[in-house]
């Protein structure tokens, strides 16, 4: 995004609930025990999206995944 300020507003009106802020430059909206919604100021990026998943079987993931068409390419970090 490119305007915290205005991205925050929105967020908190669409997810009905404020955000707390771990950084400068992000913010943290709490849906459920085990769903966060993080956003985050990068006027280079903005109109992109990036999704971090946490899985516990990892190659499981990868291939039920690639058979929809969606294999981790350029771009892609994973972490183990």
């Amino acid at each position: 995004m490119s305007d915290l300020d205005v991205a925050e507003s929105g967020f908190e009106a669409f997810f009905g609930a404020p955000a707390f802020a771990p950084n400068e430059t992000g913010r943290v909206w709490t849906m459920s025990d085990l769903c966060h919604i993080y956003t985050e100021l990068d006027p280079e990026g903005a109109g992109r999206s990036r999704v971090t998943l946490f899985v516990e079987d990892l190659p499981g993931f990868t291939a039920r995944a690639a058979r929809y068409g969606q294999v981790p390419g350029s771009g892609v970090a994973v972490l183990r």
